[in-house]
């Protein structure tokens, strides 16, 4: 398990389009590598992760959330 955060010190970088419509203030991820059983003599190598970007629409506080699971191919 790798956790990730902004929080307490830290930031985020955004481009100027970003900035003015939505700005990212703070991010919080979590990645979770593991090998997974598949059957006899069988296995493989996935990562999954979640990860909430507060974004900032004209002073409204708004998280966006993104879940995903990655196979080793």
């Amino acid at each position: 398990m790798l956790p990730v955060s902004t929080t307490p010190g830290g930031g985020i970088l955004n481009i100027p389009f970003v900035t003015a419509n939505a700005n990212a203030s703070q991010l919080d991820a979590v990645f979770w590598i593991e090998t997974v059983p598949g059957g006899p003599g069988v296995s493989f190598v996935q990562l999954q992760y979640t990860q909430t970007v507060t974004l900032n629409f004209e002073g409204i506080q708004w998280p966006h959330i993104t879940l995903a699971t990655l196979l080793k191919q």
